[in-house]
Protein backbone atom coordinates (compact mmCIF):
# COMPACT_ATOMS: atom_id res chain seq x y z
CA UNK A 1 0.00 0.00 0.00
CA UNK A 2 2.61 1.89 0.92
CA UNK A 3 4.63 1.74 -2.13
CA UNK A 4 1.73 2.14 -4.36
CA UNK A 5 0.90 5.74 -2.39
CA UNK A 6 4.39 6.58 -3.19
CA UNK A 7 4.12 5.45 -7.02
CA UNK A 8 0.91 7.69 -6.83
CA UNK A 9 2.47 10.81 -5.71
CA UNK A 10 5.41 10.53 -8.03
CA UNK A 11 2.72 10.39 -11.06
CA UNK A 12 1.21 13.32 -9.42
CA UNK A 13 4.40 14.94 -9.32
CA UNK A 14 5.18 14.25 -13.40
CA UNK A 15 2.20 15.30 -14.34
CA UNK A 16 2.54 18.68 -12.46
CA UNK A 17 5.71 18.84 -13.68
CA UNK A 18 3.99 18.64 -17.54
CA UNK A 19 1.86 20.65 -16.82
CA UNK A 20 3.72 23.79 -15.61
CA UNK A 21 5.99 23.20 -18.83
CA UNK A 22 2.69 22.99 -21.22
CA UNK A 23 0.73 25.80 -19.79
CA UNK A 24 3.48 28.86 -20.60
CA UNK A 25 3.22 27.26 -24.05
CA UNK A 26 -0.81 27.20 -23.85
CA UNK A 27 -0.93 30.61 -22.50
CA UNK A 28 1.27 31.84 -25.66
CA UNK A 29 -1.29 29.97 -28.08
CA UNK A 30 -4.01 31.22 -26.78
CA UNK A 31 -2.45 34.85 -26.93
CA UNK A 32 -1.34 34.35 -30.84
CA UNK A 33 -4.66 33.12 -31.72
CA UNK A 34 -5.98 36.20 -29.89
CA UNK A 35 -4.02 38.42 -31.73
CA UNK A 36 -4.43 36.92 -35.10
CA UNK A 37 -7.74 36.88 -34.80
CA UNK A 38 -8.35 40.75 -33.63
CA UNK A 39 -5.64 41.60 -36.47
CA UNK A 40 -7.96 40.40 -39.20
CA UNK A 41 -10.78 41.89 -37.51
CA UNK A 42 -9.23 45.85 -36.94
CA UNK A 43 -7.72 45.29 -41.25
CA UNK A 44 -9.22 48.20 -43.25
CA UNK A 45 -10.14 47.86 -46.82
CA UNK A 46 -8.56 50.30 -49.22
CA UNK A 47 -9.61 50.12 -52.95
CA UNK A 48 -7.18 50.82 -55.40
CA UNK A 49 -7.57 53.99 -57.54
CA UNK A 50 -5.18 56.60 -59.10
CA UNK A 51 -4.20 59.27 -57.13
CA UNK A 52 -1.44 62.63 -57.17
CA UNK A 53 1.29 61.72 -54.22
CA UNK A 54 3.13 64.44 -52.85
CA UNK A 55 1.81 67.82 -51.64
CA UNK A 56 -1.13 69.84 -53.02
CA UNK A 57 -3.83 73.09 -52.02
CA UNK A 58 -6.34 73.58 -50.04
CA UNK A 59 -8.02 76.73 -48.92
CA UNK A 60 -7.05 77.82 -44.94
CA UNK A 61 -9.10 80.61 -43.37
CA UNK A 62 -7.05 82.46 -40.82
CA UNK A 63 -8.15 83.50 -37.30
CA UNK A 64 -9.13 87.21 -38.92
CA UNK A 65 -11.12 85.38 -41.70
CA UNK A 66 -9.01 86.00 -44.32
CA UNK A 67 -8.74 83.38 -46.71
CA UNK A 68 -5.55 82.02 -48.40
CA UNK A 69 -5.34 79.29 -50.72
CA UNK A 70 -1.40 77.29 -49.75
CA UNK A 71 0.21 73.82 -50.36
CA UNK A 72 -0.39 71.67 -47.16
CA UNK A 73 3.69 70.76 -47.44
CA UNK A 74 6.56 72.49 -49.46
CA UNK A 75 7.28 70.92 -52.21
CA UNK A 76 10.80 69.66 -50.73
CA UNK A 77 9.63 68.44 -47.82
CA UNK A 78 7.12 65.92 -49.70
CA UNK A 79 7.73 63.26 -52.71
CA UNK A 80 7.52 64.91 -56.16
CA UNK A 81 3.97 64.79 -57.20
CA UNK A 82 3.48 61.85 -59.90
CA UNK A 83 0.58 60.45 -60.83
CA UNK A 84 0.05 56.91 -59.24
CA UNK A 85 -2.24 53.75 -59.50
CA UNK A 86 -2.29 51.33 -56.66
CA UNK A 87 -4.11 47.95 -56.48
CA UNK A 88 -6.24 47.26 -53.48
CA UNK A 89 -5.28 46.41 -50.14
CA UNK A 90 -5.66 46.51 -46.40
CA UNK A 91 -3.87 48.72 -43.95
CA UNK A 92 -4.67 48.24 -39.86
CA UNK A 93 -6.65 50.82 -38.18
CA UNK A 94 -4.30 50.92 -35.09
CA UNK A 95 -0.02 51.28 -35.10
CA UNK A 96 1.22 48.50 -33.12
CA UNK A 97 0.65 48.35 -29.52
CA UNK A 98 3.15 47.55 -26.61
CA UNK A 99 1.47 44.11 -25.95
CA UNK A 100 2.06 42.96 -29.26
CA UNK A 101 5.39 44.38 -29.92
CA UNK A 102 6.43 42.15 -26.24
CA UNK A 103 4.92 39.11 -28.23
CA UNK A 104 7.09 39.64 -31.22
CA UNK A 105 9.97 40.32 -29.01
CA UNK A 106 9.72 36.98 -26.95
CA UNK A 107 8.73 34.89 -30.01
CA UNK A 108 11.69 36.08 -32.02
CA UNK A 109 14.60 35.85 -29.08
CA UNK A 110 14.89 39.26 -29.02
CA UNK A 111 15.67 41.35 -25.59
CA UNK A 112 12.60 43.34 -23.98
CA UNK A 113 11.97 46.76 -24.44
CA UNK A 114 12.67 49.50 -21.76
CA UNK A 115 9.86 50.43 -19.83
CA UNK A 116 8.77 53.69 -17.97
CA UNK A 117 5.59 54.44 -16.41
CA UNK A 118 6.71 57.87 -15.86
CA UNK A 119 6.86 58.71 -19.24
CA UNK A 120 4.43 55.77 -20.38
CA UNK A 121 6.74 54.26 -22.76
CA UNK A 122 6.73 50.44 -23.35
CA UNK A 123 3.57 50.42 -20.77
CA UNK A 124 0.16 48.77 -22.42
CA UNK A 125 -1.93 50.76 -24.66
CA UNK A 126 0.72 52.72 -25.63
CA UNK A 127 1.69 52.30 -29.18
CA UNK A 128 5.20 50.54 -29.62
CA UNK A 129 8.56 52.39 -30.45
CA UNK A 130 10.28 50.62 -33.09
CA UNK A 131 13.47 51.14 -35.43
CA UNK A 132 12.95 50.56 -38.60
CA UNK A 133 14.11 47.04 -39.03
CA UNK A 134 12.12 46.48 -36.03
CA UNK A 135 9.17 47.60 -37.62
CA UNK A 136 9.62 45.52 -40.94
CA UNK A 137 10.45 42.15 -39.25
CA UNK A 138 7.15 43.25 -36.40
CA UNK A 139 4.81 42.86 -39.74
CA UNK A 140 6.55 40.00 -40.98
CA UNK A 141 5.86 38.21 -37.93
CA UNK A 142 2.30 39.29 -37.56
CA UNK A 143 1.53 37.84 -41.22
CA UNK A 144 2.64 35.18 -39.95
CA UNK A 145 0.57 34.84 -36.89
CA UNK A 146 -2.37 36.06 -39.41
CA UNK A 147 -1.85 34.10 -41.80
CA UNK A 148 -1.71 36.94 -44.37
CA UNK A 149 1.59 38.28 -46.29
CA UNK A 150 1.99 41.51 -44.54
CA UNK A 151 4.60 44.21 -44.74
CA UNK A 152 5.41 48.11 -44.03
CA UNK A 153 3.06 50.03 -46.49
CA UNK A 154 4.84 52.23 -49.00
CA UNK A 155 5.03 55.55 -48.77
CA UNK A 156 2.52 55.97 -51.64
CA UNK A 157 -0.26 53.37 -50.15
CA UNK A 158 0.07 55.23 -46.63
CA UNK A 159 -1.04 58.56 -48.37
CA UNK A 160 -3.58 57.08 -49.84
CA UNK A 161 -4.87 55.75 -47.39
CA UNK A 162 -4.49 59.21 -45.17
CA UNK A 163 -6.22 61.07 -47.52
CA UNK A 164 -9.71 58.72 -48.20
CA UNK A 165 -8.34 57.68 -51.42
CA UNK A 166 -6.84 60.49 -53.47
CA UNK A 167 -9.05 62.98 -51.06
CA UNK A 168 -7.17 66.63 -50.21
CA UNK A 169 -7.77 66.97 -46.25
CA UNK A 170 -4.68 68.21 -44.71
CA UNK A 171 -4.46 65.31 -41.67
CA UNK A 172 -6.13 62.46 -41.75
CA UNK A 173 -8.38 63.50 -38.85
CA UNK A 174 -12.14 62.62 -38.01
CA UNK A 175 -12.81 65.44 -40.73
CA UNK A 176 -9.42 66.26 -42.31
CA UNK A 177 -8.77 69.36 -40.21
CA UNK A 178 -6.41 69.93 -36.88
CA UNK A 179 -8.72 70.67 -34.05
CA UNK A 180 -6.04 70.62 -31.10
CA UNK A 181 -7.39 68.99 -27.91
CA UNK A 182 -10.40 67.50 -30.33
CA UNK A 183 -9.25 65.37 -32.58
CA UNK A 184 -5.12 65.41 -32.12
CA UNK A 185 -3.07 66.49 -29.02
CA UNK A 186 -1.97 69.26 -27.79
CA UNK A 187 0.75 70.96 -29.27
CA UNK A 188 2.98 71.25 -26.20
CA UNK A 189 6.25 69.01 -27.57
CA UNK A 190 6.23 65.87 -25.39
CA UNK A 191 4.10 66.23 -23.12
CA UNK A 192 1.63 63.53 -24.74
CA UNK A 193 1.65 59.40 -24.20
CA UNK A 194 1.34 57.62 -27.58
CA UNK A 195 -1.62 56.34 -26.67
CA UNK A 196 -3.91 54.73 -29.04
CA UNK A 197 -7.58 55.64 -30.19
CA UNK A 198 -7.64 58.53 -28.18
CA UNK A 199 -9.72 60.59 -30.58
CA UNK A 200 -12.04 59.10 -33.42
CA UNK A 201 -10.80 57.45 -36.49
CA UNK A 202 -10.33 59.13 -39.76
CA UNK A 203 -13.34 58.78 -42.68
CA UNK A 204 -11.58 55.79 -43.77
CA UNK A 205 -11.18 54.30 -40.18
CA UNK A 206 -7.19 54.86 -39.65
CA UNK A 207 -6.80 55.61 -35.77
CA UNK A 208 -3.64 58.41 -34.83
CA UNK A 209 -1.89 58.72 -38.22
CA UNK A 210 -2.51 62.39 -37.64
CA UNK A 211 -0.59 62.28 -33.84
CA UNK A 212 0.24 59.09 -32.30
CA UNK A 213 3.88 57.97 -33.26
CA UNK A 214 5.53 58.21 -36.72
CA UNK A 215 4.86 55.51 -38.59
CA UNK A 216 7.24 53.91 -40.86
CA UNK A 217 7.06 52.89 -44.51
CA UNK A 218 9.04 50.56 -46.29
CA UNK A 219 10.37 52.05 -49.32
CA UNK A 220 13.91 51.16 -49.90
CA UNK A 221 16.96 53.45 -50.52
CA UNK A 222 19.94 55.13 -49.33
CA UNK A 223 16.86 56.87 -46.72
CA UNK A 224 14.31 55.69 -44.88
CA UNK A 225 10.93 57.58 -44.75
CA UNK A 226 8.38 58.09 -41.80
CA UNK A 227 4.93 59.67 -41.92
CA UNK A 228 2.68 61.10 -39.85
CA UNK A 229 2.89 63.50 -36.46
CA UNK A 230 4.00 62.21 -33.33
CA UNK A 231 2.74 63.11 -29.98
CA UNK A 232 6.52 64.68 -29.21
CA UNK A 233 6.14 66.99 -32.40
CA UNK A 234 4.01 70.20 -33.03
CA UNK A 235 1.86 67.62 -35.26
CA UNK A 236 0.25 70.84 -36.71
CA UNK A 237 3.13 71.14 -38.95
CA UNK A 238 3.12 67.61 -40.21
CA UNK A 239 0.32 67.25 -42.56
CA UNK A 240 -0.14 64.35 -45.02
CA UNK A 241 2.29 64.72 -47.47
CA UNK A 242 4.90 65.74 -44.76
CA UNK A 243 7.84 63.37 -44.32
CA UNK A 244 10.59 62.91 -41.87
CA UNK A 245 13.76 61.45 -43.60
CA UNK A 246 16.04 59.18 -42.02
CA UNK A 247 19.80 59.02 -43.34
CA UNK A 248 21.41 55.95 -43.11
CA UNK A 249 24.61 55.65 -40.64
CA UNK A 250 27.31 53.16 -39.17
CA UNK A 251 25.75 52.10 -36.03
CA UNK A 252 28.77 52.61 -33.51
CA UNK A 253 29.10 52.29 -29.52
CA UNK A 254 27.71 55.70 -28.49
CA UNK A 255 24.30 55.29 -30.37
CA UNK A 256 24.00 52.02 -28.81
CA UNK A 257 24.79 52.64 -24.89
CA UNK A 258 23.08 56.36 -25.04
CA UNK A 259 19.79 54.89 -25.81
CA UNK A 260 17.37 53.20 -23.27
CA UNK A 261 16.58 50.28 -25.49
CA UNK A 262 20.18 49.48 -25.46
CA UNK A 263 20.16 45.83 -24.81
CA UNK A 264 18.05 45.49 -27.91
CA UNK A 265 19.52 48.03 -30.29
CA UNK A 266 22.97 46.24 -29.72
CA UNK A 267 21.25 42.33 -30.46
CA UNK A 268 19.94 44.43 -33.79
CA UNK A 269 23.15 43.77 -36.32
CA UNK A 270 21.98 45.23 -39.51
CA UNK A 271 19.02 47.61 -40.83
CA UNK A 272 19.02 49.82 -37.84
CA UNK A 273 17.99 52.68 -38.06
CA UNK A 274 16.33 55.29 -35.21
CA UNK A 275 13.95 58.20 -35.11
CA UNK A 276 12.52 58.41 -31.52
CA UNK A 277 8.88 57.92 -31.43
CA UNK A 278 8.67 55.85 -34.62
CA UNK A 279 6.16 52.44 -35.44
CA UNK A 280 4.40 50.18 -37.36
CA UNK A 281 1.01 49.91 -39.46
CA UNK A 282 1.05 47.37 -41.50
CA UNK A 283 -0.15 46.59 -44.87
CA UNK A 284 -2.21 42.78 -45.85
CA UNK A 285 -1.38 42.00 -49.70
CA UNK A 286 -5.10 41.24 -50.70
CA UNK A 287 -6.97 42.58 -53.01
CA UNK A 288 -10.48 40.95 -52.36
CA UNK A 289 -13.28 43.20 -50.16
CA UNK A 290 -14.37 41.98 -46.87
CA UNK A 291 -17.15 40.55 -48.56
CA UNK A 292 -14.89 37.97 -50.39
CA UNK A 293 -11.87 37.94 -48.18
CA UNK A 294 -13.90 37.05 -44.95
CA UNK A 295 -11.96 39.51 -42.75
CA UNK A 296 -11.39 43.48 -42.44
CA UNK A 297 -14.09 45.86 -42.86
CA UNK A 298 -14.64 48.41 -45.41
CA UNK A 299 -15.44 52.11 -45.41
CA UNK A 300 -18.71 53.25 -47.41
CA UNK A 301 -16.80 55.39 -49.94
CA UNK A 302 -19.94 57.32 -50.49
CA UNK A 303 -20.34 58.99 -47.08
CA UNK A 304 -16.73 60.34 -47.04
CA UNK A 305 -16.67 63.93 -48.01
CA UNK A 306 -14.24 66.88 -46.68
CA UNK A 307 -14.27 70.63 -46.15
CA UNK A 308 -14.14 72.90 -48.43
CA UNK A 309 -12.39 75.46 -46.27
CA UNK A 310 -9.75 74.54 -43.57
CA UNK A 311 -8.79 76.58 -40.19
CA UNK A 312 -5.61 77.79 -39.96
CA UNK A 313 -3.95 75.56 -37.31
CA UNK A 314 -0.90 78.12 -36.94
Amino acid sequence: MTRGIIIAGAAALVAAAIGAVALPGLMQGRALEALKTRTLAELVFVQGGDFQNGTYSVTWQKPDGRRIDLPVRDASQSQTSTDVTLPSYYLQAHEADNADFDMFLAATGRPEQYKSPQTSRGTAGVAAEMTWSEARDFCDWLGDVAGLNMRLPTENEWEFAARARGGTPPYATDNGQFLEGKNTHDTVIGNNPATRGVFGPSPMGFYNMADGLYEWVGDMGRVRIAKGGSNVSSAAYETIPSRAVIEGFAKTADTVTLSDNAARYGAIKTDTLYLFNATARCVADVTQAPAQSGFGTAPDLDAIGFPTIYVWPF
